[in-house]
């Protein structure tokens, strides 16, 4: 009785209705996936950057350790429609050979969704391999943004130029600087924070 169900099955899955479904799949997951990989290529992936805005509107910057397959996602939203699209189509290919273009269209979806999960891992560590850590703004120069009080007394701020990007941060001096002075990025006070003197 068993043998007969899965021989029934496989005649079932040889019909026109089951290829109707295979092109469905194949056609939508093709839409959502074409139009996710050409997001991710132009930076519109919605991936965490690696940045925060706290609540004074400024910037910190996270460091980024090497944390292994910590960020590996098998079953991210882009992987799942992978593994729709190239299921679809090994349908689309193999249907009519019932229980055995099925399990082909199921090997070729997981396939996909395994690589498609290890092109988004290894563009998350370029991602992150890109990132500006705090330390790194040691030593550069900047102009001050919002007047700093003297004796360190409260933050002020100031845009700094890194790696070709501006960026926004908090600074405390032991002098009065007004904005617009330059100035050059002593040290780290804390993780948000760093110490600046006046460019003689």
């Amino acid at each position: 009785m068993v043998l007969d169900f899965i021989s029934q099955t496989g005649e079932f899955l040889k019909t026109a209705q089951v290829r109707y479904i295979y092109w469905f799949l194949a056609l939508f997951g093709s839409s959502i996936f074409l139009i996710q990989m050409i997001m991710v290529f132009l930076g519109f992936g919605g991936e965490d950057s690696g940045m925060d805005a706290n609540g004074d509107g400024d910037v910190s910057f996270g460091e980024h350790a090497d944390s292994g397959f910590a960020e590996f996602r098998f079953f991210s939203l882009r992987a799942v429609f992978a593994f729709i699209t190239f299921f679809g189509w090994g349908g689309v290919l193999w249907g009519d050979a019932g229980w055995g273009g099925f399990f082909g269209a199921f090997a070729s979806g997981i396939a996909m969704m395994f690589m498609t999960a290890i092109l988004v891992f290894a563009m998350l560590k370029l991602q992150h391999s890109g990132n500006i850590a705090p330390r790194d703004l040691i030593g550069c120069s900047g102009t001050v943004y919002l007047s700093i009080p003297a004796q360190r007394a409260s933050a002020g701020k100031v845009t700094v130029s890194v790696s070709g990007v501006t960026r926004e941060v908090r600074a405390l001096s032991d002098e009065e600087l007004p904005t617009g002075t330059s100035v050059i990025i002593e040290n780290m006070i804390d993780d948000k924070r760093y110490l600046v003197k006046k460019i003689s």
